[in-house]
């Protein structure tokens, strides 16, 4: 809001509205992508229709078109373009992979399948 108010041509020639992730993504592939679970933690997230909400970005003035696509956690986003590539000395072409919000990840650090929840005790001494 900040930016709108105090700022609106930058708005208004902004190409997109990125997460940090998404930004990486970005210079790995040339596609422009956010993961659910990223664009769960903006609260402009609509989790039944699995898109930004027309209402939020109504109430906000952001248009919808500075937000990316949308993919899953985990979905292949592209392949790596070349500058990025001799960049991190690695072959261009590789699949790139969105990566997914931290906590949601951390889950699957600490033992967890897909679509199964997960809960651990924790023991310690006060």
């Amino acid at each position: 809001m900040w930016l709108k108010e105090n700022h609106p041509q930058l708005l208004e020639q902004a190409h997109a509205w990125l997460f940090i992730s998404s930004l990486i993504n970005h210079r790995l592939t040339g596609e422009f992508t956010t993961d659910i679970t990223m664009a769960g933690t903006s609260q402009m997230l609509d989790i039944h229709q699995r898109d930004f909400s027309p209402e939020i970005l109504q109430a906000t003035g952001l248009p919808r078109r500075l937000f990316p696509r949308l993919v899953e956690a985990g979905e292949r986003i592209g392949t790596l373009q070349n500058d990025a590539a001799n960049l991190l000395g690695l072959e261009a072409g590789i699949p790139v992979i969105s990566a997914g919000h931290d906590t949601q990840f951390a889950l699957f650090g600490a033992g967890a399948e897909q679509d199964e929840p997960y809960s651990r005790p924790v023991r310690g001494k006060s």
